[in-house]
């Protein structure tokens, strides 16, 4: 059983036009970000957590040592810099991780609601050694429909299962990757994190060219808030499901 999660909640959230509090602390109807991310984790059965701080990461202890005392688990906090980029952030808390064995990434900015234990259940059985959570999202800019080659309509904020990625003049289908993955410990093995300027760039395509991998299709609840405008939203557009997921987390909790 997967039961150890990275929260990588380091990052200033300058795209969201805040400098005085942490993104993780960013109230969502009453609640921070990172308040849904343990809760949801911890009724799947996760009892580790591993904080890499940065910005303002003395906020983010200090609200979790205050306010998560009713949950059986432990929590690891380490200051891995205001400025690190995130792999070195990695290489600083590799100590708390289960050595060869697995755990849950995942960025410290997203709202989540799926079938976690199924994600663990399918990443056992086919004894992979990472597994990344794709997702559907809002387009960012307007979408012509086209079916057959006929031009049908146009959308704006259209929801995007996959894209068509050109590669090596070939048309590839492309998943949208959430921010989150299971991960063995050995996968920092593969790079030298300290000096990552791009830990996903430069290692996921080596670690899936090596270990076998593979994606899990979120079925369920996903919106990240990487912008004032997302902040916004959540607290229009996506309001009812947040409530719904809120109330879910204070009952099950």
């Amino acid at each position: 059983m997967i039961d150890t999660a990275v929260i990588l909640c380091g990052g200033r959230g300058s795209r969201m036009g805040i400098s005085k509090q942490a993104k993780s602390l960013c109230l969502v109807n009453g609640k921070p970000i990172i308040w849904y991310i343990i809760q949801r984790l911890y009724i799947a059965g996760f009892k580790n957590f591993i904080l890499p701080l940065g910005y303002l990461g003395k906020n983010i202890q200090k609200h979790v040592e205050q306010n998560y005392q009713n949950l059986n688990c432990k929590f690891y906090f380490e200051d891995t810099g205001t400025d690190s980029a995130i792999g070195n952030r990695l290489y600083q808390i590799r100590k708390f991780l289960p050595k060869k064995e697995a755990f849950f990434l995942t960025n410290g900015d997203a709202l989540f609601d799926f079938n976690i234990e199924d994600m663990i259940l399918a990443h056992g059985e086919k004894k992979l050694f990472s597994t990344f959570v794709t997702v559907e999202t809002i387009a960012k800019y307007g979408v012509f429909l086209i079916d057959k080659g006929a031009t049908i309509g146009f959308e704006r904020e259209a929801l995007v299962k996959n894209y068509v990625v050109q590669k090596d003049k070939k048309s590839l289908d492309g998943e949208i990757y959430s921010g989150m993955a299971i991960l063995n410990e050995e996968a920092f093995d593969i790079v030298d994190l300290s000096t990552c300027d791009n830990f996903e760039t430069e290692l996921y395509p080596k670690l899936i060219s090596i270990h076998p991998s593979t994606i899990y299709r979120l079925s369920g609840f996903w919106y990240a808030i990487d912008t004032l405008k997302d902040l916004k939203l959540a607290g229009s557009k996506y309001r009812v499901s947040i409530e719904n997921l809120t109330r879910k987390l204070e009952h099950n909790t």
